[in-house]
């Protein structure tokens, strides 16, 4: 998939969503390509994410603590992050499209 997918820009950190599942307990599980365009490594210690769905719904938004989480300078890291139930803020999702990213500093 990786070797499929356009280079990000020099630089460049993005996010590709690969699967956006709930599981039984309606909690919803997204597996990310964190991906690196930089000549630098990158530390991540904590990283508010949203995803909306094909209607461009915010349909979750939580913040993941990671500790000791590095990507290398021009590589991508698979990741899977949980939503809990009670970060979830739509129960009709369609996630035929759909989308991660960070969110921004809010002001």
């Amino acid at each position: 998939i990786v070797e499929s997918l356009e280079p990000p820009q020099p630089g460049e950190v993005n996010f590709f969503g690969l699967q956006a599942d709930p599981n039984e307990n309606f909690d919803l599980h997204v597996t990310v390509l964190i991906r690196n365009g930089s000549d630098r490594n990158i530390q991540i210690q904590q990283l508010p994410l949203q995803i909306e769905d094909a209607s461009g719904d915010i349909v979750a938004k939580g913040s993941f603590e990671l500790d000791d989480f590095e990507i290398k300078a021009n590589t991508t890291k698979p990741w899977t992050f949980i939503f809990p139930k009670q970060l979830l803020l739509k129960e009709e999702v369609d996630f035929t499209r759909w989308r991660v990213m960070p969110i921004q500093n809010e002001e």
